[in-house]
């Protein structure tokens, strides 16, 4: 594998030392840019492959429409490069790279990357045990009460509080005070949980037992298993997974967001809704950085 240097920056530092960077006193230095910022995230990366036994992926920043924080594909976990350098989501471009909407600011955008690099980081342990859902991801344009209580996302979320818990943890240990983002990272989480999801996913599809309906429906489609379903949870799932294939072959470009992708449930269009969702555009442009920081550009799979 190749595209990230073996050593960062920030090599030398220890775990709890790793962690300070995130915290919002030192992540909103001067001296903590875009470069500083990344390779950071870079390094917590290897450090939890190193963890997990599984292969590290490049850590890169891509320009991301919409609120999404990030997502994993191959040998790349990218990051929500405006978050990165300015804390806000950009929401949409035009055809002459103008924003058609203003900057919406992120809470606790330090806590939420280290989240997110959590997050993903878990989608990759996932692909390197044979867990990955492949095909029979349910994405988060197409229902997000399903795409949220999903094996694969429901493990990854717990990924991402658990680790970014245990990194505020240290910031109070060497501090000794919460970091002063803490308390907007938490409220972020709070906002739409897994028990929201289900609760939700529940009462739409009428089936108490819709958690079990979309382990088994998600587990044969990625197994190529062909069965009838007979409860109405399964039935439900089995429909979102048909139309998003029959939309992928339909469009013949990829999916709004790539599997392992995490977005915020206010850009999440519900199926229900009389509202189409919008395909990704593939001529989305890529973030300029500025050219004296051109060594983590092309990093690829």
């Amino acid at each position: 594998m190749s595209g990230f240097p073996s050593r960062t920056r920030y090599a030398n530092l220890t775990d709890q030392e790793l962690n300070m960077v995130f915290s919002t006193g030192h992540w909103e230095r001067p001296d903590m840019g875009f470069e500083e910022r990344l390779e950071a995230c870079q390094e917590l990366e290897m450090r939890l492959a190193d963890r997990d036994g599984t292969i590290p992926r490049t850590v890169i920043g891509e320009d991301m429409p919409n609120r999404a924080y990030g997502y994993q594909q191959g040998g790349i976990i990218a990051l929500n490069a405006h978050m990165l350098q300015d804390g806000a989501f950009k929401p949409a471009y035009d055809e002459q790279r103008m924003a058609q909407a203003d900057p919406i600011p992120v809470l606790a955008p330090n806590w939420m990357i280290y989240d997110t690099v959590c997050h993903e980081h878990q989608h990759c342990v996932q692909h390197d045990e044979g867990r990955s859902q492949g095909s029979a991801y349910i994405e988060p344009s197409s229902e997000y009460s399903l795409y949220r209580i999903q094996p694969c996302e429901r493990e990854a979320f717990e990924a991402g509080e658990r680790g970014t818990s245990r990194a505020l943890a240290d910031v109070r240990k060497v501090t000794g005070v919460k970091d002063p983002n803490q308390e907007d990272y938490y409220a972020v989480n709070s906002t739409y949980t897994y028990k929201d999801a289900l609760r939700q996913a529940q009462e739409h599809y009428q089936d108490p037992d819709i958690q079990q309906a979309v382990d088994t429906v998600v587990n044969d489609y990625r197994d190529g298993v062909s069965r009838s379903y007979q409860t109405s949870g399964e039935r439900a799932v089995a429909q979102v997974l048909d139309s998003q294939m029959a939309q992928g072959r339909e469009q013949g470009n990829e999916a709004q967001y790539q599997p392992g992708a995490r977005q915020t449930v206010d850009d999440a269009i519900p199926l229900w809704e009389d509202e189409p969702s919008s395909g990704r555009d593939n001529s989305s442009l890529t973030w300029e950085r500025p050219r004296e920081n051109d060594r983590h550009q092309g990093m690829g799979m």
